[in-house]
């Protein structure tokens, strides 16, 4: 276990002093593309900034292409968002493992994000206001 003076944190690592997290809200077009099949169109977003790492889109789980998901096991834990499920994207036969994650009870930090579906931007195609994200 990992202590901040009397404050146990949990996860396999404590978190870095020179790091942080910004939520914010954003109402700019997000949307996802999977093989030219759209699979999320959101204007209802929050990005997350994160010291170091690219920024990450978190959008409004009514945005997303339901069918298109399937639930994965996988579940990792950030000690500055907390525990993140996944799930797999399968479009047109083809399927991307853990392409999606979301925190049902993140960190008070990032209480913004929570419920909200966030694309691996590396492994999706990532459109915001009809500009393509690099990979």
């Amino acid at each position: 276990a990992w202590f901040v003076e009397d404050e146990k944190l949990l996860g396999p690592h404590p978190k870095d002093p020179y790091k942080r997290i910004e939520t914010i809200p954003s109402s700019r077009e997000i949307r996802i593309e999977v093989e030219g099949t759209v699979v999320a169109r959101s204007t209802q977003n929050v990005f997350l900034f994160e010291t170091m790492l690219r920024t990450r889109f978190y959008l409004d789980p009514t945005a997303v292409l339901w069918g298109a998901l399937r639930e994965s096991e996988t579940v990792s834990w950030c000690p500055y968002k907390g525990m993140a499920n996944y799930y797999h994207v399968h479009v047109g036969g083809k399927t991307i493992e853990d392409a999606v994650w979301y925190y049902k009870y993140p960190t008070a930090e990032s209480a913004l994000v929570a419920g909200r579906l966030c694309f691996y931007n590396e492994k999706v195609d990532v459109f915001i206001d009809g500009l393509k994200e690099k990979k």
